[in-house]
């Protein structure tokens, strides 16, 4: 029995071949977004990380403050003497004919009057507002926690009633729980120690601060985004998280606004989170955002920064709603024109594709040579230009960078090495390998170079200077080093075979100065001065060396000054 023949008509095939042309069309859409979405959750994620670290930084520094301020305060010789006498005077350690106060502007005080140090107190307000604090409020009390003395308006009552004793205790500054005062500013509460001058605790120190400086390196994320915010709360006396600052969408939340520890929101995992977290959850508002946050440990406060998921990933609807945009066309474009158009297409995109790579990575002497007058012909080009640029920046700069290199080891008038790489290379020769060769090193000072440069100006002396240098380039070996030294000043440095000729080089050196230097009409007659240094072996250090010709040649250079002949021509010792 013959099996029944299976045709495909013209519709199946073009349906096919449809289906089989986009499910690459699919699956590259699909691994796009998802790429994207990964690529973006990490940037959002990393953003929001950064901003919590670096603002939980800056609250930090601005409570470092504060604590100063505080501790400023606490310090200060009227405050330690008082409160210590007060403390004596109550313990039965001073003697009560002790006077407390009665000087720089201060009563006698009373120490066995409700609030003795009231005086003190309202100076120390004074001072606070004249130096520009942030101190607001402040009372002084005893080790037992009464009053020694308030400012009219303190009325911080810590959540924590262990902090005074704490403080005082442990001998350090504590942060309290922020408040609204009665008169509706926001504030915050600190404690330090007052310590005598033995060191000993004899009270506290406890201020009221504005709040608001604090609250207000936050709020500044509002303007980041339609939904960014930062925000802080504080912990209950009962566990629970209490905004200190207004929200965005909650503007009178501040205080006001509670959420429970049973609620189990981002905020109150804040207020446990010393390490900081990062976390996609519904925030006080049960709108799905991304949130950031981690807990202040100075003050226990949770610090959140937030933003709502649904513009964090709007990016992602809007490439979503482009992919499948661009697949519905790109398939109505391969049932029209796959072999006249989209194949050819793709291979000038792959070509481009490869190209970018290869000029990101280095490889810039590929040219894509696409000549089609379209976008995909002027990206090309494009590229092409970037590469040719690339490469003439990169030529530019290795040539800027050999200029430097050669300038910074060059004398720009003779084009000889210069007295820092002289030194560099007399270094060197002290290495190992090197400091056993035999060494020579002279040292040339001209005779009558003063006296060209006083009688014919400094451009003369100039090309004197060039032309000797040039001449010396002629007469050193190959084994040598000149050396501008600096003014009329030269170092040869010779080493192997030129050290042990260098009598041969003096000779020429002696050759050299004897013919006059002819620059247009005139002749110009040098001497030379030469110091002499030398060394067998590794028997002597280079700068030994070049300190001994130094000197030899100074010594001749005298000699030569005070001699009543002045020949030109080389003067060695």
């Amino acid at each position: 029995m013959t099996a029944p023949s299976f045709k495909l008509g013209v519709r199946q095939k073009l349906a096919l071949w449809l289906a089989l042309a986009l499910i690459p069309v699919v699956i590259a859409s699909a691994a796009a977004l998802h790429t994207i979405d990964v690529r973006l959750s990490e940037r959002i994620e990393t953003a929001l990380a950064n901003t919590c670290r670096l603002e939980a930084r800056r609250i930090t520094e601005a409570l470092d403050d504060y604590r100063r301020d505080l501790e400023s305060l606490a310090a200060g010789r009227h405050v330690v003497d008082f409160t210590a006498a007060v403390h004596g005077y109550r313990n039965g350690t001073l003697p009560g004919s002790t006077t407390i106060g009665g000087h720089d502007g201060f009563d006698r005080i009373d120490p066995v009057s409700i609030e003795p140090l009231q005086p003190l107190v309202e100076q120390l307000a004074s001072k606070a507002s004249s130096t520009g604090s942030e101190v607001v409020e402040l009372e002084i009390t005893d080790t037992s926690g009464a009053s020694l003395g308030s400012t009219a308006g303190f009325d911080w009552r810590p959540y924590d009633s262990t902090l005074l004793t704490r403080a005082m205790g442990g001998r350090e500054t504590l942060f309290g729980n922020a408040f609204r005062s009665a008169g509706g500013e926001d504030r915050l509460g600190m404690v330090t120690p007052i310590l005598d001058r033995d060191g000993r605790t004899v009270g506290a120190l406890a201020i009221e601060a504005r709040l608001e400086p604090i609250v207000g390196l936050v709020v500044e994320h509002e303007g980041l985004g339609e939904t960014s915010e930062a925000h802080i709360a504080q912990p209950t006396p009962g566990g629970d998280a209490q905004f200190i600052t207004r929200l965005r969408f909650a503007r009178d939340a501040a205080f006001d606004k509670v959420v429970t520890k049973e609620t189990d929101l981002p905020i109150n995992w804040a207020l446990e989170s010393p390490d900081g977290r990062l976390v996609r959850s519904p925030d006080y508002r049960g709108i799905d955002a991304v949130l950031a946050f981690e807990t202040l440990p100075e003050t226990g406060w949770g610090l959140v920064v937030k933003i709502d998921a649904e513009e964090a990933f709007r990016p992602i609807t809007e490439v979503s709603r482009i992919i499948m945009a661009a697949a519905a066309a790109l398939a109505f474009a391969i049932i029209l024109g796959w072999m006249l158009f989209l194949r050819p297409l793709g291979r000038r995109m792959q070509r481009l594709a490869e190209a970018a790579e290869r000029v990101a990575g280095g490889e810039l002497h590929t040219e894509i040579a696409d000549r089609s007058v379209d976008e995909i012909g002027d990206t090309a080009r494009s590229i092409d230009k970037l590469a040719k640029e690339l490469i003439e920046d990169i030529r530019k700069r290795a040539r800027a960078e050999a200029q430097l290199r050669y300038q910074a080891h060059h004398d720009e008038l003779t084009g000889l090495f210069n007295r820092k790489r002289g030194n560099e290379l007399i270094a060197m020769l002290d290495s190992e390998g090197i400091r056993a060769l035999d060494r020579a090193v002279l040292f040339l000072d001209l005779n009558g170079f003063k006296r060209v440069n006083d009688n014919h100006g400094h451009s003369v002396g100039d090309e004197i200077l060039a032309v000797v240098a040039r001449r010396l380039k002629g007469v050193v070996g190959r084994n040598s080093v000149l050396i501008r030294w600096g003014g009329d000043e030269f170092v040869i440095v010779a080493v192997g075979p030129d050290a042990k000729r260098v009598e041969e080089l003096l000779t020429r050196l002696e050759e050299l100065f004897a013919r006059p230097i002819a620059l247009g009409s005139d002749e110009h007659a040098l001497g030379c001065s030469i110091g002499l240094g030398r060394a067998a072996g590794g028997e002597r250090f280079s700068d030994d060396l070049l300190a001994e010709a130094d000197a030899r040649m100074y010594d001749r250079k005298k000699s030569v000054s005070t001699s009543s002949s002045s020949s030109p021509g080389p003067r060695v010792a």
